[in-house]
């Protein structure tokens, strides 16, 4: 397999793999291979599944010790960068829910990301990890998903909805932008 671009982003943590790897794509041609090296187990979950969510070909992950190598392969440019979710809900929107109603709130940054400032009654659920906690969650309920500016959360209702949860929103602009209640 040829290699057109190598990133290495050992001891890098979500999301600035998921960045760097956007950002490299971005200086690819169609089909063209990107080689990723990663130090992050869970950065293969989280690669595999942005890629083929985003229209790239996740092609394969090889492990030696503590290091990760990833190939994607760029898929057609039209797909990448956007909102791809169907269910979009308003930062604003969200707040007169929340003081009508209870709500699940999953907030898919990072622990240190969500300690920081979060959504009083929010469950944090790094994206690293949302496949692996799936289990938390009420497949029944409505869920709100929401990261620092909606890309993390996009693709996180994605994998809600394809696990089986019918009723998953992402919200938009995110955290970055929140105006309610925060803690």
């Amino acid at each position: 397999m040829k290699v057109t671009k190598t990133i290495d982003i050992q001891g890098e943590r979500s999301p600035l793999p998921l960045v760097h790897v956007k950002k490299a794509l971005t200086e690819l041609n169609e089909g063209e291979v990107l080689e990723v090296i990663s130090t992050e187990v869970d950065c293969f979950i989280e690669l595999k599944e942005w890629a083929n969510y985003t229209g790239h070909e996740y092609i394969d992950g090889l492990a030696n010790d503590n290091v990760f190598i990833h190939y994607i392969r760029k898929g057609k440019e039209a797909q990448n960068d956007k909102y791809l979710h169907a269910r979009i809900i308003s930062n604003n929107e969200l707040i007169s829910k929340l003081e009508q109603e209870l709500i699940t709130i999953v907030d898919v940054r990072e622990e240190l990301e969500f300690e920081f400032k979060h959504i009083p009654g929010a469950v944090s659920i790094p994206l690293g990890e949302l496949k692996l906690r799936l289990d938390e969650l009420a497949k029944e309920e409505d869920i709100y998903v929401i990261c620092r500016t909606g890309n993390r959360s996009d693709f996180a209702c994605h994998l809600l909805e394809k696990n089986g949860y019918k009723n998953v929103w992402n919200v938009i602009p995110g955290i970055s932008h929140w105006a309610g209640p925060i803690k």
